[in-house]
């Protein structure tokens, strides 16, 4: 008895000293740029290792701490029938990366998750943890102390049923009734990021690697602008995973940055740390509001933010294309200025 209350102690201390080092790596600065344009949509585009070498290094001359890499987890079917193994980009970006002193913020999910590439959903949960642990296990030396490893970003695209997905359409997440799909969804949460954190462990980075960051949306995270709803990822969800909140939250161009950071703020406790999973002037949104956003989220203790994208393509990209050269344009300079500043 004596032997399995001790055990039972010291599984509990070690379990809250995780939790306190997770909650510190939380509140670690992040300065972060996305190139999902390129290490994403464009798998299927023949890959230029120059090109993609000089965006490497705008990320860095940024002044960003980490490049975020969002290439499918498997190998995909293109229009013109070739298979390409996506993990040979991921790894040509992370090459890249790490020749520029940086970090890597991986953002990527299997293609089955929500039938990327005209791959077939696969509508097992569990599955699309497993496939995360096999990456890593598998691709050990693709990490680095202070990545931050995301097990599937925006999970809630794949559909909750009775929240964002009707019972007629394929759900990845959903129960007997909505309480249970709801409580499901969030225990697939914690497990997810547990699991990844043991898998991380196994190749000598336990606690090394921030894991999970996953970017729900504002209605799943507080209910936004539904004044009767609150979301559904629970305090103690929260909790258990690193007491951090990572929300991809594009709000409407007329609102005020400082208010709508202000409103997110004091729905969470003070404790819980926040960060911008993805947020770019997707409304063509002039320079001093791109300066004004990342001022407001400053402002009320988010020093967690990925600028949401790169480009070139998009008018909410950082550079644009002239010819064959990849210019950087008014939003690079306010986003160096920031990053560099701060």
């Amino acid at each position: 008895m004596y032997l399995q209350a001790s055990l039972f102690v010291a599984v509990a201390v070690l379990y809250l000293l995780t939790l306190i080092q997770t909650v510190k790596d939380a509140r670690k600065r992040v300065f972060s740029i996305d190139v999902m344009k390129y290490s994403q949509d464009y798998v299927c585009e023949r890959w230029d290792e120059v090109q993609i070498g000089k965006m490497v290094t705008l990320v860095k001359e940024a002044g960003a701490t980490h490049l975020a890499v969002s290439s499918p987890l498997d190998a995909v079917i293109c229009p013109d029938g070739r298979m390409v193994n996506s993990v040979n980009l991921t790894k040509l970006w992370v090459s890249k990366a790490r020749k520029e002193n940086l970090k890597i913020w991986f953002r990527m999910k299997h293609s089955s998750m929500e039938g990327f590439y005209g791959t077939p959903r696969n509508l097992d949960p569990q599955f699309h943890i497993l496939v995360h642990q096999e990456f890593i296990a598998k691709n050990p030396s693709l990490f680095q102390s202070g990545d931050i490893y995301t097990v599937n970003p925006e999970p809630e695209n794949a559909g909750i049923e009775g929240i964002n997905c009707f019972p007629s359409q394929q759900c990845l997440f959903k129960g007997r009734d909505l309480q249970e799909t709801v409580t499901s969804f969030n225990q697939w949460v914690v497990d997810a990021v547990l699991a990844t954190q043991k898998t991380f462990a196994t190749i000598g980075l336990g606690k090394r690697v921030r894991v999970g960051y996953f970017g729900f949306n504002g209605f799943i995270s507080w209910g936004d602008r539904n004044p009767k709803w609150d979301g559904i990822l629970s305090p103690q969800t929260i909790f258990k995973t690193g007491n951090i909140v990572v929300f991809d939250h594009f709000f409407p161009s007329e609102t005020d940055p400082k208010n709508e950071y202000k409103k997110i703020r004091n729905h969470f406790n003070n404790s819980t740390a926040l960060c911008v999973g993805e947020w770019g002037a997707t409304k063509g949104q002039s320079a001093d509001y791109v300066e004004e956003v990342l001022k407001a989220a400053y402002k009320n203790g988010i020093r967690c933010f990925n600028y949401w994208q790169l480009g070139p393509h998009g008018i909410e990209s950082l550079t644009t294309m002239e010819g064959s050269n990849l210019i950087p344009n008014d939003y690079y300079e306010v986003v160096k200025n920031f990053y560099t500043s701060h």
